[in-house]
């Protein structure tokens, strides 16, 4: 059998990014190629001739590189890589990993940008969420940012500093300012910059693409996080009385409970709230689902101010109040995975019809009808715009013990529309 090399994984400690670049002896002995930036080969030391011998590889295009060091460790050569801060965080080790394997791959860490832009602020980093946003396509990353206390976000070209400020700003308007941001551009290099302020201050700046942004809620100390005079430890279950509401104008907690069951909600995904009246569904979709974003949806100036009190009594960030009527007002929203339809203001057509467009490929919406007339044209709608319709009917009485006096509430039919995939 072939005797198989290694592939080592050399981290390049950015504090001392600009001097020359040290690979350790124990990766040299059988190494036959150097795989970098052009930055990091260009500072490699001269006079070694176990440096000097091996083949100098460009790290980009990727493939090639890593093509090149998967060929090498099969036939039996060691391959070094190196890379910027540990490797192992967002970087290359874990593709090399993935591909030949841990026991032919030794990873030597160094200190991460984001280590370092911890250091430059001064902010313990034990308890932050990570967020690389650098080449990749995250549809949802602001509810990972704003369901956090603190979290750090490496930038690229089309994530750049300004740009997750200006997010910011656009979702919360004037709540911004519960969050500070931290940047660090081009950190360990000659023109390293940094700049804490609001998500206002720094929409207003311009940063380079390879940033580290931090994001830190302003009261994550106090602990507040979404309860009801701090003294609601759970975060499903409210009651009608825990949230404020006009004239019982409230989707009951069994109606609620169920519907809720009905929409599984995913995980970061985002949410719309029709017709949200005091906005009792989306305040506990947002709190079940702390990164996921909710839009709640509501007319009525009475019912809009109810919403405002909830959001602000239970410290939610990531739900947006939207004043106006559906569907004209759901027009610019991202593209939901789940739809809550509570009320619809006359325009019930409409708004399936929009909502049904909105939806992502395995979205589903529901609906809650009282009336006779939403409970048949509902399901209709829903059918002809090819959505899978079933239909649930809640009947609830209440009582209590030893008075045994029962209070039967009208029942409530729950619809849902669920997206089919096309057959092709």
């Amino acid at each position: 059998m072939k005797q198989q090399g290694k592939i080592h994984i050399v981290g390049i400690d950015l504090e001392n990014a600009a001097g020359e670049i040290v690979i350790p002896q124990s990766a040299l002995g059988n190494c036959a190629a150097i795989i970098g930036t052009d930055r990091f080969l260009k500072a490699l030391p001269s006079g070694n001739s176990l440096i000097d011998n091996c083949e100098r590889i460009a790290i980009t295009p990727l493939q090639n590189a890593l093509t090149v060091a998967c060929d090498k460790q099969q036939n039996g050569k060691d391959a070094v890589v190196l890379a910027s801060g540990d490797p192992l965080l967002y970087g290359i080790a874990r593709k090399l990993i993935q591909l030949v394997g841990i026991e032919n791959t030794t990873v030597y860490p160094a200190v991460s940008s984001i280590q370092l832009a911890f250091s430059r602020f001064g902010i313990p980093w034990d308890d932050a969420k990570f967020i690389s946003l650098h080449g990749r396509t995250e549809i949802n990353y602001l509810g990972k940012i704003l369901s956090s206390d603190k979290s750090a976000i490496l930038t690229d070209g089309s994530h750049r500093a300004e740009i997750i400020a200006s997010n910011i700003c656009s979702f919360l308007g004037a709540d911004q300012t519960r969050f500070t941001l931290h940047v660090a551009e081009n950190i360990g290099l000659e023109d390293e910059r940094i700049f804490s302020g609001s998500p206002e201050e720094v929409r207003r700046e311009s940063f380079g693409s390879l940033s580290v942004v931090i994001v830190v809620k302003n009261d994550c100390n106090t602990k507040n996080s979404h309860t009801i005079e701090n003294n609601c430890p759970y975060s499903f279950g409210l009651r009608e009385q825990d949230i404020e509401h006009s004239r019982g104008l409230i989707t009951k907690h069994e109606v609620r409970a169920a519907a809720l069951h009905l929409l599984q909600i995913p995980d970061n995904s985002i949410f719309w709230d029709v017709g949200a009246g005091s906005g009792s569904v989306g305040l506990e979709a947002a709190r079940m689902h702390t990164d996921t974003l909710v839009y709640s949806i509501e007319k009525n100036q009475e019912q809009h101010q109810n919403i405002l009190t909830n959001r602000e009594k239970f410290g939610l960030t990531n739900l947006q109040l939207i004043k106006g009527s559906a569907p004209v007002s759901l027009q610019g929203l991202p593209k939901p995975d789940r739809i809550f339809i509570g009320g619809s203001g006359g325009n019930l057509s409409d708004i399936i019809t929009f909502c049904n467009e909105a939806l992502t490929g395995q979205g589903l919406m529901v609906v809650t009808a009282v009336l006779d007339k939403t409970r048949e044209m509902a399901p209709e709608i829903m059918h002809k715009c090819g959505l899978k319709v079933d239909m649930h009917t809640i009947s609830v009485t209440r009582s209590s013990y030893p008075e045994r006096v029962e209070n039967s509430l009208n029942p409530i039919t729950i619809i849902v529309g669920r997206k089919q995939a096309r057959k092709e």
